[in-house]
């Protein structure tokens, strides 16, 4: 044995011959080591085999070379850590971006409509246009930092989950919506929800947008808005539901994008990034 295993490992090998002898049992590790070829990594397992007075008189075993898995799992195991920094990186920069372009578009914009106030009188119908453009991009342009700002809050929350009660969540989050639930004559209803294991902050951020987009995509009738829960034998599957104006089959698939999502309908451009934020919570 010493001439084919290396010294660093002659001892871990022998503690584990003397480990099948007094346990009689079979025994499976992995071992790694150092040869002039390389380092080489083995799926070990050795069993003792004992004569009818119970003295053992052999070891027989088998190795399994795992080298080149491991150096698969090694890169696998490198290229996620590389990929988790970088990714930290681009929230981090997602967020400073985010938060230091609100201030000179706000500039931006209040300029653009204190011009328009100003000139209004020396303004003919076309250069009016073209003020009102700007300052609807200018919104459009907040909208979407705005949404920024919102998807990196909720890649940097780590909060600890803890027990959540739905029902008390759902009251949160109609509280803070009933100017909008009684501007547009919304009636909200919810069945008894359970009590999981989750974020806080994020599940309330959730379906405070799944609720206030529900609000807002309402079809000009008087809006019903229910939330529920279907409990299935291993999850609950939640969903809150409208009669609003529904979602076009054929522009679904832009929902998965990160830069802004069509409503047909009412010709609305929403920022994807919103439901990029419900998809990642």
């Amino acid at each position: 044995m010493k001439d084919i295993l290396p010294e660093t490992s002659m001892n871990h090998v022998m503690e584990k011959y003397k480990e099948a002898i007094e346990t009689k049992k079979i025994v499976c590790w992995e071992e790694t080591a150092d040869y002039p070829a390389g380092r080489l990594t083995g799926a070990v397992s050795i069993a003792p085999i004992f004569d009818e007075a119970g003295n053992c008189i052999k070891i027989i075993g088998s190795v399994h070379d795992l080298t080149e898995r491991k150096k698969a799992e090694e890169k696998l195991t490198k290229y996620a850590e590389e990929l988790e920094s970088s990714n930290k990186e681009l929230e981090h920069f997602a967020y400073a971006a985010s938060h230091d372009l609100q201030e000179p578009l706000r500039m931006i914009s209040s300029f653009l409509n204190l011009l328009g106030k100003k000139l209004n009188s020396h303004l003919d119908d076309t250069s009016r246009q073209y003020i009102d453009f700007a300052i609807d991009g200018a919104e459009r342009m907040k909208s979407l930092i705005m949404a920024l700002l919102e998807y990196s809050r909720v890649s940097a929350n780590k909060e600890k989950f803890t027990k959540v009660d739905l029902n008390e969540v759902v009251r949160y989050v109609t509280n803070i919506l009933e100017e909008n639930i009684k501007k547009n004559s919304t009636l909200v209803t919810y069945k008894f929800l359970p009590v999981i294991t989750a974020n806080k902050t994020l599940i309330t951020h959730l379906f405070l947008n799944l609720v206030n987009n529900a609000l807002k995509y309402h079809n000009g009738e008087q809006s019903e808005i229910e939330i529920g829960t279907i409990e299935e034998s291993t999850r609950y599957i939640f969903y809150v539901k409208d009669n609003g104006i529904g979602i076009d089959q054929n522009f679904l698939i832009r929902y998965s994008l990160f830069f802004n999502v069509c409503i047909p309908k009412k010709n609305i451009q929403e920022p994807a990034l919103v439901w990029q934020s419900a998809k990642k919570l």
